[in-house]
């Protein structure tokens, strides 16, 4: 009989904390898909850029007026985008903070709607090393 009480004791105290560990995988898996703390972005001047992403930004941009700087930060990974118009359209490119070209594409005019391909698939250079 105390055998039987045992084991009933022992049984119950792991079914106890099975669903005290489910509850709280749930929980976590909940909370991470609505609050991201892999990601930021922040508007930056040029003058705050390092000078590697600078030179990138201006080299690619030419005679064109540089919209807007950004600095993101991605599952850890941080990167620069720069906007300005070129013939009508905006041009986009993405810069690493050692100044590498990451990609350089055309975003959209409608701040409201997002951009096909806005984020890196595989980090900022995508899963072939340019994302587009």
């Amino acid at each position: 009989m105390r055998r039987m009480l045992g084991a009933s004791i022992a049984a119950l105290i792991l079914a106890a904390g099975a669903v005290y560990v489910l509850k709280g995988s749930a929980a976590r898996s909940s909370e991470e898909k609505f609050a991201p703390a892999t990601q930021a972005d922040r508007e930056v001047s040029l003058d705050e850029v390092p000078a590697a992403v600078r030179a990138t930004i201006l080299r690619e941009a030419g005679t064109h007026e540089v919209s807007e700087v950004e600095e993101v930060v991605r599952n850890g990974e941080t990167f620069f985008e720069a906007d300005w118009m070129e013939n009508g359209r905006e041009v986009e490119i993405r810069v690493s903070s050692a100044g590498r070209l990451l990609d350089r594409g055309f975003g959209s005019d409608d701040e409201d709607e997002p951009d096909e391909g806005d984020e890196p698939e595989d980090g900022p250079d995508g899963p072939d090393g340019n994302d587009r």
